[in-house]
């Protein structure tokens, strides 16, 4: 009787070990990065012309997973599949990222005053997007930033739609790479814009 009482004893310690060796073998879990968004980067040359006095940017439209905070990515040999990253993230969501943009490089541009809802003017030329794609497109050598929104631009009630995108290529296959290709791909969006707000 005792022999067998041993026999199982031994049995449950040996499968209790295996169970903590398993344990210890387990690979860390991943830790969660976030990404600022790049500052914009404005061509000198496109301070020139300041024809309009203000301008309000409103809120992009996103929808569905265009608005999570998780960085999205699709294969150059899949383009209609999206997935997205589980641990890389964007520190706010793509709307509010796509908007502080867009004022910040206007700003800058000089093309004319950002205003808020608050502090809008009475002809201020109010912008109204789209977010269309906002993601990665990669392949196992080359990895591309691609951004393309959608404008409607109403200049004292009459309104003009427009359809812009920038792709840029990463440096590296790592992600700050990318982050920084977003901010170069974000700036060729908004370049196109001021052209069209520059002209009279």
């Amino acid at each position: 009787m005792c022999d067998k009482i041993i026999n199982v004893y031994f049995i449950i310690s040996a499968v209790f070990l295996l169970m903590l060796s398993a344990c210890g073998s387990q690979p860390p879990v991943p830790v969660n990065k976030y990404y600022h968004f790049p500052e914009p980067v404005v061509d000198a040359k496109e301070a020139i012309n300041r024809s309009i006095k203000s301008v309000l940017v409103r809120r992009p439209i996103v929808n569905g997973i265009y608005n999570e905070r998780a960085i999205l990515n699709s294969q150059l040999s899949k383009p209609l599949e999206i997935n997205r990253y589980h641990y890389h993230l964007w520190v706010q969501s793509p709307s509010l990222t796509v908007q502080d943009s867009l004022v910040k490089y206007l700003s800058m541009s000089n093309v004319a005053e950002v205003v808020d809802r608050k502090n809008r003017i009475k002809d201020s030329v109010i912008i109204d997007s789209r977010i269309l794609r906002f993601e990665q497109i990669k392949s196992n050598v080359e990895s591309y930033a691609l951004v393309r929104l959608a404008f409607t631009v109403n200049k004292a009630g009459k309104f003009a739609i427009y359809e812009y995108e920038g792709k840029v290529k990463a440096k590296s296959l790592s992600m700050h790479s990318l982050v920084v290709a977003f901010g170069h791909a974000m700036d060729k969006v908004t370049a196109q814009l001021v052209n069209v707000l520059n002209k009279k």
